[in-house]
């Protein structure tokens, strides 16, 4: 059985399980399409901050490497 939750049009409580169920398909192919462009974001994120962190070892071992040349001469 649904029982209607108050305040909240298109969501409803199962009587069995207790849980809330959304009955507007429309509001839950909006969802899945906002969580998989924050997974999207979250992941050219993460690839991003790899990217600096690799740039920044990168600068760090040059710089070692002209002050190495530079303590040579």
């Amino acid at each position: 059985m649904k029982l209607k939750v108050q305040d909240h049009p298109g969501l409803y409580r199962d009587s069995k399980s207790k849980g809330i169920v959304v009955d507007d398909r429309r509001s839950l192919d909006r969802y899945l399409a906002e969580r998989s462009y924050r997974q999207s974001l979250n992941n050219a994120n993460q690839s991003l901050e790899t990217e600096l962190s690799e740039l920044k070892n990168e600068v760090t071992e040059l710089k070692n490497l002209v002050q190495q040349l530079i303590r040579e001469r």
